[in-house]
């Protein structure tokens, strides 16, 4: 099983290595899954494009939805200050 370093560099604790690997199961299965479905799109979006460039991540969305989408209310609504809630 491959576990993946988390950004901060904190490792998963030993008990929920099995939860990492049935969400990894899930993943794969999911992402093996959507092409047979004809009637989905699926866009991919990062978390981190989303808070370093809004527009420009908020546009592929409303592409994807076929230009249907206030993109000016969207982009006012991505506050970085929300990204984690860190103790100090």
């Amino acid at each position: 099983m491959q576990v993946v370093r988390h950004p901060d560099g904190v490792e998963p604790q030993p008990e929920h290595l099995g939860v990492f690997g049935l969400f990894e199961r899930e993943l794969r299965q999911f992402y093996s899954w959507i092409p047979t479905q004809s009637h989905l799109k699926l866009v991919n979006i990062s978390y981190n494009d989303l808070l370093s460039n809004s527009e420009g991540t908020i546009d592929q969305i409303n592409r994807h939805f076929d230009e249907t989408l206030d993109t000016e209310a969207m982009v006012q609504l991505v506050d970085p200050g929300l990204y984690r809630n860190r103790a100090a």
